[in-house]
């Protein structure tokens, strides 16, 4: 893994499913922490790149909000190629480093359903004011990282939500998986990205005021 001198990959891990014809299914997931007692890192570019026999697959690439001082970001994804990977790679870079601070939506809770299908559930709280959201209309991604024996990730899910699907200010909503969990998992972590990483950096995101 490569990082930067600010945010730094603790953690990472790829569960993989091949099908009947070839095809390679991925979920992977991360957990970053920025190693900086006062200042935030913001335009968090993470890269992450499968490594397969006679070649590598096309790399996925996010950008995030940011991630405040000491603070902990999850990441997670799927992807699929061919054939089998058999190592990950993950290139972190920070666009800018700034005492200003940022305030990222809070994950109250994340938990797994006990079911026939187990699936994860996670409460998210909006901590920001109408004036701080200035008619800004969320669009963004919860992304859920699975951890399994000896507490090592087995991959990773995305929730994306729109304007409507965002609790507004001052309140919580909890938002289930679609997938079912992989087997084996233990226990799940959560972050909220609220600004579209498809865009970069959006000024008027509200994390930033």
């Amino acid at each position: 893994m490569r990082t930067s001198a600010l945010v730094r990959v603790v953690a990472q891990g790829y569960s993989a499913k091949v099908h009947q014809f070839g095809a390679t299914d991925v979920a992977f997931g991360l957990e970053l922490r920025n190693t900086s007692h006062r200042l935030s890192a913001v335009g968090v570019d993470v890269t992450i790149s499968f490594r397969a026999l006679g070649g590598s697959w096309v790399p996925d690439h996010v950008t995030l909000d940011g991630i405040p001082p000491k603070g902990a970001f999850y990441v997670s994804g799927t992807t699929s190629g061919n054939p089998r990977p058999r190592s990950m790679l993950v290139t972190v870079r920070v666009d800018r480093a700034t005492v200003s601070r940022i305030t990222l939506p809070s994950i109250l809770s994340a938990t797994i359903t006990r079911s026939a299908l187990p699936s994860a559930q996670v409460r998210v709280s909006d901590p920001y004011s109408s004036s701080a959201m200035n008619g800004f209309a969320p669009d963004g991604t919860l992304y859920l990282v699975y951890y399994g024996a000896h507490d090592r990730i087995v991959g990773g899910d995305q929730i994306s939500f729109a304007q409507d699907l965002f609790p507004g200010p001052g309140r919580s909503q909890i938002y289930a998986s679609a997938s079912p969990v992989p087997t084996g998992t233990s226990r799940v972590a959560a972050s909220a990205d609220l600004c579209d990483s498809g865009l970069g950096l959006v000024p008027s995101c509200p994390v930033y005021h």
